[in-house]
């Protein structure tokens, strides 16, 4: 079987209205490769340099990475196994301490799209990011030595007992 998934987009498919809010149906999905069959799953794991990956989203950076500086960045490369991350640029945050600041509230209610649904963890995630901003305002510099990406050879671990559907075939697992 020869899969070649881009960018998978389910918007309405996956978004049920409660009280005149829209909420995600699912956060996660698991595709079964051998029967198609997709399926409920949650991720605890997301992967290594979240908070760089994060950066590089929340302050719109961009200039100089491996996807020509715009939209979603591609981060495994299939012909070695690892992940690479970047390398790329943005600018420093100005007032990123003041963002460190304020409440879990306020930065959730100010920086989330949908704040009534965010998960748990959106808070958390978020002043990883801005401190990895903060403590890293030229990544180009501090991160991306001599230009060269961030290579891990890294394992995806998937914790079964958080996956509805469990299965002894092989399982592709995507993260919506």
């Amino acid at each position: 079987m020869d899969l070649d998934l881009v960018t998978c987009c389910l918007g309405d498919l996956c978004t049920a209205h409660r009280n005149g809010i829209p909420w995600p149906v699912v956060y996660g999905a698991g595709v079964n490769v051998r029967t198609g069959e997709i399926f409920p799953a949650a991720f605890a794991d997301k992967g290594p340099d979240l908070d760089i990956r994060c950066a590089r989203t929340l302050t719109g950076g961009g200039g100089g990475d491996n996807n020509g500086g715009a939209g979603l960045l591609e981060v495994y490369d299939c012909s070695r196994e690892e992940l690479r991350i970047g390398p790329f640029s943005y600018e420093p945050m100005r007032a990123v301490d003041i963002w460190l600041q304020q409440s879990d509230d306020f930065l959730l209610q100010a920086l989330s799209t949908s704040p009534e649904v965010a998960p748990p963890h959106f808070v958390p995630h978020l002043r990883s990011t801005l401190k990895r901003i903060k403590d890293d305002p030229y990544p180009a510099v501090t991160l991306f030595h001599n230009n060269m990406p961030r290579s891990v050879c890294y394992i995806f671990s998937i914790d079964i007992s958080l996956v509805r559907h469990q299965t002894s075939q092989l399982i592709f697992y995507l993260l919506i």
